[in-house]
C-alpha cells in the first residue's frame, strides 16, 4: 500500500521554508561586510567543542533511531527509514 504524496506536502515545505531561512542567514553573512568578525581563540575553542559535542549527540541518536526502526522489523519501518537515510548526511 503507497502513501499518498499529500501526506508530505506539508512537512516537505516546513524543510524548505528552513533551508531557505538558512541559506539567507549564510548569505548575510558572508555578503555583508560589518558582519565579518573574529573570535578570541579561547572562545573559538569552546564554541567549536561544544558544537562538536552537540553533533556526535546528534550522530548518536540518529543512529539509535535507525538502528531501533530496523529492529522492530517490517516493510513499513525499514522503508521509511531507507526514505530518511539521504537526509542524514547533510550536517
Amino acid at each position: 500500500m503507497m502513501i499518498p504524496i499529500v501526506q508530505y506536502r506539508r512537512p516537505l515545505m516546513l524543510v524548505l521554508v528552513v533551508l531557505l531561512l538558512n541559506a539567507a542567514l549564510i548569505l548575510a553573512f558572508v555578503l555583508v561586510p560589518s558582519m565579518h568578525f573574529e573570535l578570541p581563540a579561547a572562545v573559538n575553542t569552546n564554541l567549536h567543542t561544544l558544537f562538536e559535542t552537540a553533533s556526535i549527540v546528534v550522530s548518536i541518536l540518529v543512529f539509535s533511531a535507525g538502528w531501533f526502526t530496523f529492529s522492530r522489523g517490517g516493510a513499513q519501518q525499514c522503508r521509511a527509514a531507507l526514505q530518511c537515510l539521504p537526509c542524514c548526511g547533510h550536517s
